[in-house]
């Protein structure tokens, strides 16, 4: 069982989060937005809401610049 993270594989628990999911991807992810299934997962909510087998989840930085 697996997600695609960035168009990239990686293994899944069942009822993993969206907060255990970004804990287990590598590097700092503080300001960042992401969609599970195209639908976009207030930050609010890492905490609560689930990524399904099978989910496409786009992982998109933040940044400032000027």
């Amino acid at each position: 069982m697996s997600i695609t993270i960035n168009d990239e594989e990686m293994s899944w628990n069942q009822g993993m989060t969206v907060r255990q999911m970004l804990d287990a991807m590598p590097g700092q992810l503080h300001m960042v937005v992401v969609r599970v299934n195209g639908k976009m997962v207030s930050r609010h909510d890492w905490d609560t809401a689930t990524v399904p087998d099978g989910a496409k989840v786009e992982v998109v930085d933040i940044i400032a610049g000027g």
